[in-house]
């Protein structure tokens, strides 16, 4: 019930029992006090918060008197006497009423607590009732976040626009960069384009909601890769060539990179092995470096061997301040250069006769040799390959090589020469002296000279020995000589030929013939001429003799007085016989004989043995002249075979010489027998003669006793003596039927029964260890279930398989598998060099083997059209089927030819000119990126403001500040109808700017220059606040910066009606920046106000101070 005065009536109605009755009663319904209560969620809160006042209402009303009171706008949220919200809304039967911090910008400044007020409104039934409640809100941190890496690898442009996220809007964000040098970042103003390690700081200054916000993100730039490509036109080089590489730059770069890359020296460099090899680099019109490396430069020879392997060259880009060193590898054959070694003359020869001097040859004159090829050698060998140390001199047959050795750089070759060096002949010149006949041959040498010896050569002749060709007296008798020889060194005398002497004669003079027993006297022969002893020539008194017997018919040189002829049979002696007194030598002389010193032999009988019956014997002697029997001659049979008869016989044997043979023997009349052995088959014979007495008969064996000897299968023998008396010998014969038996030992297995084979048993007789042996039963097989494959199917023939036996290699139920087919592999291609046929090839995967091959269809299409100098490239296709399968293959081959360029008419500028490098302009290609005639562009130059270039922010290192020569610190007071006066000194050259406040100003009309004196016009001044201000002054050299300071008016200025004073204004460290004026009537800010003041005259005393020290 809301608030009133009521009245309450209670009646009861009327029943049987009881009457009808009512009661009245008044009562007043007052209002009631509000009593809410507020709390908070948190006790703290950041801008960005929403804040949730929980309205608690006294339970003690009505339950829907909280609901009545929020479905009314009576609750409110106050800051202040501002209102802020009256959305209210129930929950939990408390009323809810919040405030978004970001929804007002009442609360000013944060980080402080803020009162804030419910405030009830009141109706008819409750009273007006208000809460505070304090709440400390506090700024938001500012959050800088997403800042993008500008890490890049170096691109020769400058980073790229800074991205960030910041989640208000408030304050505007600085931002400043920074490079990494040495260990410490410092600012920098220039646009970041180098390698490097930076950092960017973004600073957000404090705002009334949000604190102060500092984020830092560190890049780099990194070193880029130089991407270089390195080609050759050929793979293959020999020594002497010049190596040319092409190395190309990646174009996606820009024009001016190629220039740097390539423009300064070492920058690329080759190498082979870690070692720098000379070269030359120039970029073409085409953007690619020549790389140049001479084979014969002498630094390239020390490391640059040829050799039939794959030779390495590193290309080495040194790197720079923003590209990286790299290193690109090209491999290419290196050959050694071929030579050739010949005889400029054809009719080159070496050979002669041998003359005691080395052969020579003259190397510039008589070889031809490849230029610059190592210079020839000579080898010189002997006809067996021995290697000679120097050029030969003997005779001999050699061999020449003329070589060109191998080196690191060269092959080596060679040409061969053989020669001979034949003998030197030597020829004798001899004389031989006459003689007197002396029946000799023997002749003496007169003189000698041995011609021919080379000079130098040690040579002693021995001299032949002369004899004549005939003993007799005579004129121009023919010499014939003993073969002359050579004394010295054997390899001196290897080098000769010794002619023997011809055609010389020489004279005998005189002759004597002697007489037989005037001179000399000879043995006499019997009556049949002949003599028995040696036959004998004796010199009489006064004489000598000497043999004549030689082949040549010349005689001994011993003389004697006596000869002798000692052989046998008919002979002569020839001889000569000399004067003792006179000296004088016969002629040769012939004196014959016959001599037989040997007595006849007898054959047949020995002297004094004793013969039976009768005995024959034989004479041997050539000159047998009688055979005597007791001195009867005997005569011989027709056989020439003499018998004698019983008795005893002297016989003598006589030859014409009268040498004689005698000799006793006896022939018995009766044999005398030998005694008996006890063996009748032994003939009986003599004793005397050896002749058989008695005959011998066979034995008689009838009665034979056994020996006892039996064995197990074989007889014994059983033996007999002979019947015959006086005989003891005895027979063995074999006794049949006398073998034992066998006594054998137990069975013994040999060998086990297998599934097929049958096994063995033995067992051994005890007596004579033979052995019986019988067969076991074969096992018979035990199959295999299932089949094995005995033989594997191929792709065209079948394979097969069985039942094998478990025990043994048995099979049985072959059955065959059939042949598996071909499984072809993918085609291997084979194309011709042209692209314009190809073949393919099927392995079958089986079996290697089964090969089939098939030519395919060749059609084309242009892969690669052809550029300017580049040759285009077709493809071809190649198609074909096989065994119901398409197979296609492809080939590239470069066969269009290059178009050649089509050249601009004008030209076009490659590089823009910069302050300090030149320019670059060229005629284009219409269709590619080749350049011709290019031409530089001259640099432009710097051109400074301020000593920075306008073009190139280039700071000239010569332009700097200098002292104020006067005026520094001066000051001007308003209204002063006088300028300000700043005098320049001589080192900033002639003024060319002058700033005020950083403000550029007008010659003329802001100031004027006298003589170095820079004077500032009143009417500038006048614009300026008082206090201090900063005066810049700008010279073609260098430039002055200095203070002046404006104050106020010494005479005061009439006010204007309405003008409220206005404390005066202090001037900050920065000029024209004002701090703001406390408000009219607000005494409480007043001590804030002079401490500001005070500070910020504090900071313009400290700028001068600076000003002043740097100037100093």
């Amino acid at each position: 019930m809301n608030v009133g005065t009521y009245k309450v009536v209670a009646s009861v109605e009327e029943d049987t029992n009881y009457n009808e009755a009512s009661i009245e009663k008044e009562f007043v319904i007052t209002k009631s006090d509000s009593d809410i209560q507020v709390t908070l969620d948190k006790s703290e809160y950041i801008y960005g918060d929403t804040l949730t006042f929980k309205i608690d209402v006294d339970l003690k009303s009505e339950s829907n008197l909280s609901t009545k009171l929020l479905q009314q706008d009576t609750v409110a949220l106050y800051l202040g006497e501002q209102k802020l919200s009256n959305d209210v809304k129930l929950e939990d039967k408390k009323a809810v009423i919040t405030f978004d911090t970001t929804k007002t910008d009442k609360l000013g400044e944060l980080d402080k607590a803020f009162t804030f007020t419910i405030k009830y409104e009141g109706n008819h039934n409750l009273d007006v009732s208000s809460k505070d409640i304090t709440v400390p809100i506090c700024k938001k941190a500012t959050e800088i976040t997403n800042i993008n890496d500008l890490s890049k690898t170096y691109d020769g442009k400058e980073i790229s626009e800074l991205a960030y996220d910041i989640n208000h809007k408030e304050s505007e964000v600085q931002v400043t960069y920074q490079q990494l040098i040495g260990d410490k970042y410092e600012d920098i103003q220039t646009p970041i384009v180098n390698v490097g390690a930076y950092q960017v700081i973004l600073t957000s200054p404090a705002t009334n909601h949000y604190s102060a916000g500092e984020e830092t993100k560190e890049f780099k730039i990194t070193s880029s890769d130089s991407d270089i490509t390195i080609t050759s036109d050929k793979t293959t080089y020999v020594y002497e060539d010049q190596i040319t590489l092409d190395v190309s730059v990646n174009l996606a770069k820009k024009q001016f990179f190629f220039e740097r890359l390539f423009a300064k020296d070492n920058t690329v460099t080759a190498y082979i092995g870690g070692t720098a090899i000379s070269s030359s680099v120039k970029l073409d019109k085409n953007n690619q470096a020549k790389f140049t490396i001479d084979t014969k430069d002498e630094n390239v020879r020390k490391v640059l061997k040829p050799s039939d392997q794959a030779l390495t060259i590193t290309v080495k880009y040194n790197g720079s301040e923003n590209l990286n060193n790299t290193a690109k590898d090209i491999s290419i054959m290196l050959h050694k250069k071929d030579t050739t070694v010949s005889f400029k003359d054809t009719a080159f020869n070496l050979s002669r006769v041998y003359n005691g001097k080395s052969v020579t040859v003259d190397v510039e004159k008589d070889i031809h040799k490849t230029e610059n090829a190592p210079e020839v050698t000579l080898n010189w060998n002997s006809e067996d390959g021995t290697v000679l140390d120097k050029a030969p001199s003997k005779v001999g047959k050699y061999q020449l090589n003329v070589s060109i050795p191998e080196d690191a750089y060269y092959n080596g070759s060679s040409v061969k020469h053989d020669f001979e060096i034949t003998k030197a002949e030597l020829s004798v010149e001899v004389k031989v002296k006459d003689k007197q006949y002396d029946g000799l041959n023997t002749a003496e040498i007169e003189t000698v000279t041995l011609v021919g010896v080379a000079e130098g050569d040690q040579i002693t002749l021995i001299n032949g020995t002369p004899t004549f060709a005939s003993v007799d007296a005579g004129k121009n008798i023919a010499i014939h000589f003993t073969e002359f020889t050579l004394d010295a060194e054997e390899d001196v005398l290897n080098n000769y030929t010794l002619i023997q002497p011809t055609g010389v004669t020489a004279n005998i003079t005189n002759a004597w013939i002697p007489t037989k027993d005037v001179e000399y006297t000879t043995s006499q022969p019997n009556a049949n001429g002949w003599v028995k002893e040696d036959f004998k020539i004796q010199a009489k008194e006064g004489y000598l003799l000497a043999l004549g017997n030689k082949a040549d018919g010349s005689r001994s040189t011993n003389w004697s007085k006596e000869l002798a002829g000692s052989e046998e049979g008919a002979n002569s002696i020839e001889f000569y016989v000399k004067n003792e007194q006179t000296g004088a030598i016969s002629t040769r002389i012939t004196e014959n004989y016959q001599l037989d010193k040997t007595k006849p032999e007898v054959h047949g009988l020995e002297k004094d043995k004793v013969y039976c019956i009768e005995i024959t014997f034989t004479v041997e002697e050539t000159n047998l002249d009688v055979v005597k029997a007791n001195e009867k001659e005997l005569t011989p049979n027709e056989k020439n075979v003499y018998t004698l008869t019983a008795g005893k016989h002297q016989i003598t044997v006589v030859d014409q010489a009268g040498n004689e043979t005698v000799l006793a023997v006896t022939v018995n009349a009766e044999h005398t027998p030998n005694a008996d052995d006890s063996d009748c088959t032994t003939p009986v014979t003599c004793t005397v003669c050896g002749a058989v007495v008695k005959e011998a008969q066979e034995h008689s064996f009838t009665t034979y006793t056994s020996d006892s000897n039996a064995g197990c299968l074989t007889d014994g023998t059983k033996t007999a003596e002979c019947d015959h008396e006086g005989c003891t010998q005895t027979k063995t014969v074999a006794d049949e039927g006398s073998a034992l038996g066998h006594d054998w030992g137990e069975w013994e297995t040999v060998t086990s029964p297998d599934c097929e084979n049958k096994g063995s048993e033995k067992r051994t007789c005890k007596r004579c260890s033979v052995t019986e042996t019988k067969d076991l039963d074969a096992n018979g097989h035990d199959w295999e279930e299932d089949f094995t494959v005995d033989q594997e199917a191929t792709c065209t023939e079948e394979g097969s398989k069985s039942i094998h036996c478990k025990n043994c290699d048995a099979v049985k139920d072959s059955t065959n598998i059939p042949a598996t087919g071909h499984a072809y592999e993918e085609p291997r291609w084979n194309w011709s060099e042209d692209g314009k046929t190809a073949t393919g090839t099927f392995i079958c995967q089986n079996d290697n083997s089964h090969v089939e091959t098939k030519t395919a269809d060749v059609t084309s299409t242009v892969k690669e059209p052809a550029t300017c100098i580049q040759e285009g490239t077709t493809t071809y296709t190649a198609k074909l089927t096989f065994e119901g399968n398409v197979y296609t293959d492809t080939k590239d081959v470069t066969d269009i030819g290059a178009l050649g360029h089509n050249w601009e008419e004008e030209y076009t500028i490659d590089k823009e000119a910069t302050c300090t490098e030149e320019g670059s302009k060229s005629i284009h290609c219409k269709n590619c990126d080749a350049i011709k005639d290019s031409m530089a562009i001259p640099a432009t130059g710097h051109k400074y403001v301020h000593g920075v270039c306008t073009v190139c922010e280039w700071k000239d290192p010569n332009y700097q500040e200098h002292e104020v020569g006067g005026g520094s610190g001066s000051s001007w007071n308003k209204g002063d109808d006088n300028g300000l006066s700043v005098q320049t000194p001589e080192e900033i050259g002639k003024v060319t700017d002058v700033t005020l406040n950083g403000k550029p100003l007008v010659e003329g009309t802001d100031y004027v220059v006298n003589d170095g004196t820079v004077v500032l016009q009143p009417n500038v001044l006048e614009e300026l606040k008082e206090g201090n201000h900063m005066l810049t002054i700008y010279g073609e050299k260098g430039y002055v910066e200095t203070q002046i300071k404006i104050e106020k008016n010494i005479t005061p200025a009439p006010q204007k009606p309405g003008n409220t004073t206005e404390p005066e204004k202090s001037e900050s460290k920065e000029p024209n920046q004002e701090i703001g004026s406390p408000q009219t009537g607000d005494s409480a800010n007043l001590v804030l106000w002079f401490g500001l003041l005070f500070v910020s005259m504090g900071s313009v005393s400290t700028t001068y101070f600076y000003r002043k020290k740097k100037c100093n």
